[in-house]
């Protein structure tokens, strides 16, 4: 994967996390991983269509997912992953991966995004597609956040 494509999306993180007065965070070395299966509690999966294609999955802890809605939401307390939380976590999925593509579709590459799919629970197995991706790890004075992306080029586009 391009690690340009990348990039995109560590500028999204950056963006929104800032944007929901997130400023304390910091980017972790980013690595490769050939077969990505997520082991946080809380992972919000989207799908990538166009001249790319793949997948994004965005996870973290329990706690550290309540925190961040909480922050989304104005400083309200937020004490379990109702509706209202998980379209609030998941559309931080969506403003980050939509900043990303605008980035990626400006670079000249076009994709769009999927809507997401919340996986939670304890010890799943969630196996993405075989295309290597690259862990990008985020620490939030709310909790660790990452964000993996298994992107390639579509052939056929």
């Amino acid at each position: 994967m391009d690690a340009r494509v990348v990039n995109h999306f560590i500028d999204g993180a950056k963006t929104v996390l800032s944007n929901f007065k997130m400023t304390d965070f910091t980017i972790g070395k980013v690595s490769v991983n050939e077969d990505y299966c997520p082991e946080e509690e809380v992972n919000i999966i989207l799908g990538v269509v166009g001249q790319m294609q793949g997948q994004i999955v965005y996870g973290m802890a329990r706690d550290t997912s309540l925190q961040i809605v909480s922050k989304m939401m104005g400083g309200a307390v937020v004490t379990q992953l109702d509706d209202l939380s998980l379209s609030a976590i998941s559309e931080l999925s969506n403003m980050i991966s939509g900043q990303a593509a605008a980035g990626i579709s400006q670079a000249g590459v076009e994709i769009n995004i999927t809507p997401p799919l919340i996986i939670t629970g304890q010890k799943i197995e969630v196996h993405t597609l075989k295309i290597k991706s690259l862990n990008i790890p985020i620490t939030t004075s709310v909790g660790n956040l990452i964000i993996n992306v298994a992107l390639e080029y579509n052939i056929l586009k």
